[in-house]
């Protein structure tokens, strides 16, 4: 079965934009390099491991996105649409994910 909430990106192919208003939750299924995080153009993280949320700050606080994600290599991510939150039932809630993994330090 198809699902349209899934999604390869390619090689250096931006998810999440700096500063851009979103609600949606994404999870991490696969990726050759991981993703890379970066504020203001610098590297602040690495998300690498399968089933890692992120995106989940801006989505539970309705503020903008505080960093960018970017595919390193072929990545497949799996996207929660913000607006079927409630009814969407996730492996571990974010509320849960994001006290895992704190907050980016304002730059």
């Amino acid at each position: 079965m198809l699902d349209f909430n899934q999604r390869v990106y390619r090689e250096g192919e931006v998810i999440i934009e700096e500063d851009t208003s979103g609600s949606d939750i994404f999870m991490l299924l696969e990726s050759e390099g991981g993703l890379l995080v970066t504020r203001k153009g610098i590297e602040v993280g690495r998300i690498t491991r399968t089933g890692e949320y992120f995106g989940e700050m801006s989505g539970l606080l309705a503020e903008k996105r505080t960093a960018t994600v970017r595919s390193l290599g072929t990545s497949t991510v799996h996207r929660f649409p913000g607006e079927d939150l409630e009814a969407t039932s996730l492996p571990t809630p974010p509320c849960q994910a994001a006290h895992r993994y704190p907050r980016l330090p304002a730059a």
